[in-house]
């Protein structure tokens, strides 16, 4: 709560209206500190950003009202990608569902744990040894990735 001006210089305790219950009794000026530093808008200004305002909620609604229902089970994931196994003829990418290696059955919140694995994945990166015998991951668009760095010499 703010005090007014002269409240504070007499150290007695303000109401914070304006004009407050003490300056009214004394018949005072009663003005509050730092009112001619608050930011003034206009009211176009006002009505745009409270337009906005509704606009957003509508739209989070909306959106809250779509995700509440989406249903997140393996076979309603299989039924929103069955679409996609039409693009895999015509030469386009797809995603495949397969169930976890572990044995685990993980159910928090309701999802299940569900792997998806992008069908053009050739798995993990094979390793070579260069000719000093030290293991390096072959990348073919980046050549052979070394795990040191040679580092140029400073004098």
């Amino acid at each position: 709560m703010f005090e007014c001006v002269r409240c504070r210089q007499h150290k007695i305790k303000c109401s914070g209206d304006s004009p407050c219950t003490n300056c009214q009794n004394r018949k005072a000026s009663c003005a509050f500190a730092g009112e001619e530093a608050k930011i003034q808008i206009t009211k176009r200004r006002l009505s745009e950003l409270k337009r906005r305002k509704c606009e957003l909620e509508k739209e989070n609604l909306a959106l809250q009202e779509q995700l509440s229902g989406k249903q997140t089970t393996p076979n309603t994931l299989n039924e929103d990608v069955a679409g996609l196994h039409d693009g895999l003829d015509r030469g386009h990418p797809t995603l495949t569902f397969s169930p976890p290696d572990s044995g685990c059955d993980d159910r928090r919140n309701g999802m299940d744990n569900t792997e998806i694995k992008n069908s053009l994945s050739t798995g993990p990166p094979a390793f070579i040894r260069d000719i000093a015998g030290d293991p390096r991951t072959y990348c073919p668009h980046l050549k052979y990735a070394s795990r040191y760095s040679p580092l140029p010499k400073t004098i």
